[in-house]
């Protein structure tokens, strides 16, 4: 499917990609969500922050490309989301069947969600959000929360060994 996303670049300024341009040797992250949900706000955050932290490894062509697909009611609301509170990542166009597509082949039932495909685009996990919840709740082992989502993102790049 030919799909252009949308990317928020650090200036602030978007561009558009094809979908099927994206190459890593790391992963990628479907993020379904909505302006409109709150635990999406509160993961959004969450996740921006896991994404910062995993875009400093020590090969850059591991980066992990976060793609947000959005539920919301209207683009606008979409777009203020997106611009107000994702990170440096891509966007799917509101509206386009791409993402019900996406919705449909994942299973998505709630929001917020977080698939994890490997570089070839093949299911790592479909439980991202709870992985990455789990590593904030397992930091009372006073390892630092950066250290266990460098470890979470070690052991997702393991399966684009397979």
């Amino acid at each position: 499917m030919n799909v252009d996303l949308i990317f928020k670049k650090g200036d602030g300024k978007y561009v558009k990609r094809d979908i099927m341009s994206l190459k890593t040797e790391g992963c990628f992250g479907l993020y379904f969500s909505a302006e409109w949900c709150n635990p999406c706000k509160e993961f959004t955050a969450l996740l921006r922050k896991f994404h910062k932290i995993t875009q400093y490894r020590r090969n850059p062509r591991e980066k992990m490309h976060i793609i947000f697909v959005s539920l919301d009611n209207d683009a606008k609301s979409m777009l203020r989301y997106y611009k107000n509170e994702h990170g440096q990542w891509y966007a799917t166009p509101f509206g386009h069947s791409i993402n019900k597509f996406l919705s449909d082949k994942y299973n998505v039932k709630t929001i917020p969600s977080l698939i994890i495909l490997n570089k070839d685009w093949k299911l790592i996990t479909s439980n991202g959000c709870d992985e990455i919840r789990q590593c904030v709740s397992e930091t009372e082992d006073n390892k630092p929360v950066e250290e266990m989502y460098t470890e979470l993102y070690s052991d997702w790049l393991g399966f684009n060994q397979s």
